[in-house]
């Protein structure tokens, strides 16, 4: 369990955030969350090789789903980040929420 009193409070722009999210994980290496980073960046990769072998293999029926898939690992890296942005500015013994 995180102890609120012992961290050092930071102040993340939520922009950059934003604008780091577009490529997964790379948000998370700004906040310093690099396990979380090294969670959201290989899904995307992933994701993405994923999506070049089945057109290469002409798979079309599988191909429509894959960009849903990498929308959804946006969308939660995002909300994520976001939220941890929210948490790293809190002021110091001040608990979430």
């Amino acid at each position: 369990m995180v102890n609120l009193s012992d961290r050092i409070v930071s102040n993340k722009s939520k922009v950059a955030v934003f604008m780091l999210s577009f490529i997964p994980g790379l948000s998370h290496l700004y906040l310093g969350f690099t396990r979380r980073a090294l969670i959201f960046s290989p899904c995307a990769a992933g994701s993405l090789l994923l999506e070049e072998m089945l057109f290469l293999r002409q798979w079309n029926s599988f191909l429509v789903l894959m960009p849903f898939a990498l929308l959804l690992i946006w969308f939660i890296a995002l909300i994520d980040a976001i939220s941890l942005t929210d948490w790293l500015n809190l002021p110091a013994g001040r608990p979430p929420g």
